[in-house]
């Protein structure tokens, strides 16, 4: 209430980080770090996925938490460590559907739902929670241009803050941060496509190994020489 601006705030106790992660301290006894996520709705964010909140609110923020805490406790007010999600998936659309309109209003809406912050939305999830694929999967097949989707996966990107370089990509099933200053949120910029790989399906036939049927010949011939072998 204090701060309207801020969108959500993360307190980790016995942590202590300045905004450079090679003095971050996941144990640091007396020390209180605040992470602020910034509430960019209907503003003109250069970031709007990647929020950060002014040197002038943190400092803020800051006076006025110190006014109510204790003093022997060491107080960090930080912006968080972005962590990114990318989704892969094969998409199907109703027949209504133009194919090149929904695939980049497809990317948009994934892109709103991932980062609340920055859209108004009905979707609230903390960045303390994991963030599972079915999930996101679910929010997908809700959507009344989908029709359905297929071979879905969810990759987890480390970034590093401040050279910008990828540390890793993983697919995973359930995403959380690596650190608890980290905050989940999409891949890529607002305005750009193809962030997410979306693959629009023509027709119903689909070549995913997930979709792969073993021939039931092999199936019945393993069956034959176990048989063999009892007799």
């Amino acid at each position: 209430e204090q701060f309207p601006e801020v969108y959500q705030v993360k307190c980790l106790n016995h942590t202590s980080y300045d905004g450079d992660l090679t003095k971050y301290k996941a144990l640091a006894p007396r020390n209180v770090t605040l992470v602020i996520i910034s509430n960019v709705q209907n503003k003109n964010a250069v970031d709007p996925l990647r929020p950060k909140a002014s040197v002038a609110q943190i400092e803020a923020i800051r006076e006025f938490i110190t006014a109510i805490y204790p003093p022997a406790v060491y107080l960090h007010v930080v912006n968080p460590v972005f962590e990114e999600i990318q989704v892969k998936t094969k998409v199907k659309f109703h027949s209504w559907a133009d194919k090149n309109f929904f695939a980049r209003k497809l990317e948009d809406d994934l892109k709103a739902f991932l980062s609340p912050w920055a859209f108004e939305s009905d979707f609230n999830w903390t960045f303390s929670e994991s963030l599972h694929s079915s999930v996101v999967l679910h929010f997908v097949e809700k959507l009344d241009y989908v029709d359905y989707l297929t071979c879905f996966e969810l990759y987890h990107l480390v970034i590093n803050p401040v050279s910008g370089e990828l540390l890793s990509r993983t697919r995973v099933e359930a995403a959380k941060g690596s650190r608890g200053v980290s905050v989940l949120g999409s891949v890529g910029t607002l305005g750009t496509y193809g962030d997410h790989l979306i693959e629009v399906l023509e027709t119903d036939d689909c070549l995913c190994e997930d979709n792969e049927i073993k021939p039931a010949a092999s199936i019945a011939s393993v069956e034959e020489e176990d048989l063999d072998e009892e007799f």
